[in-house]
């Protein structure tokens, strides 16, 4: 074969983790590069096109039965293929003594080996929609130097080479709340007292001309095209004197 392709399942706290070097993926899925549909700068996967073959991680690999990976969401009946797809892949990780689960993983990265033209191509996880997902290409990696690594050590090179350019342009792939959301159980938040009631507007767009404008807050990039989310609500706070237990506590009264 004259290419392969590799999708590549990470968890999403480590993936989008602020660190200078590259998370490295819990699993890799070598997968049947005849049946996506493949443009000059990207990847769409429909239902049933992703027929993985190979399950391969750090440690080992292990070559199975050709069995789809579904990880569509978007309707009611991708969400029921999805569920019939983790009962396979969990199966199959649990055989391996593989720790992770399948919906503690998504596939963010694909790999795109072309041995004719001795190139890696690398593809971004961008949107998903009932018709498929799409992933743009962001970085094209010489692998002719890698002719004796393994599937793995393939994929961690050039996952580490194209790094760089990955941290260049995120930001352009950030319409779907992926990058600004680091963990998704994390919450991170900054409290104001202010004495008397400020205008809130005027507080908001100065903050707004800061971070965007003249890029006061090294490396934080906001949402594509929801950089600015302003809300109000009333809020009742009781400060906690107990010293095993200093602090506050907060709540949203219900409606009345």
């Amino acid at each position: 074969m004259d290419s392969k392709l590799f999708i590549l399942l990470f968890q999403p706290g480590e993936f989008f983790s602020p660190r200078t070097v590259v998370a490295h993926p819990d699993v890799v899925l070598k997968c049947d590069d005849t049946v996506s549909i493949t443009g000059n700068n990207s990847l769409f996967h429909r239902e049933n096109d992703l027929i993985a073959s190979r399950i391969i991680t750090a440690n080992s690999c292990h070559e199975i039965a050709s069995t789809p990976y579904q990880f569509h969401y978007f309707t009611d009946h991708h969400r029921q293929v999805k569920k019939a797809s983790g009962v396979q892949f969990d199966a199959l990780f649990s055989k391996f003594n593989i720790t992770k689960h399948f919906n503690e993983l998504m596939p963010a990265i694909s790999i795109r080996i072309d041995k004719q033209q001795q190139l890696a191509k690398l593809y971004h996880f961008n949107d998903t929609a009932w018709h498929g997902t799409l992933m743009v290409k962001y970085a094209e990696v010489d692998i002719t130097n890698l002719a004796e690594a393994n599937d793995w050590q393939l994929c961690i090179n050039v996952l580490e080479g194209a790094y760089p350019r990955l941290l260049k342009y995120r930001h352009l792939l950030n319409d779907t709340c992926w990058y600004t959301r680091w963990k998704h159980d994390m919450e991170l938040e900054r409290k104001f007292t202010f004495q008397g009631i400020p205008n809130t507007w005027k507080l908001n767009t100065a903050l707004y001309e800061a971070i965007n404008l003249r890029g006061e807050l090294s490396g934080f990039i906001p949402e594509l095209d929801m950089s600015l989310q302003v809300f109000d609500y009333d809020n009742h706070i009781f400060e906690v004197i107990e010293p095993s237990a200093k602090g506050y506590i907060s709540f949203i009264p219900p409606d009345e």
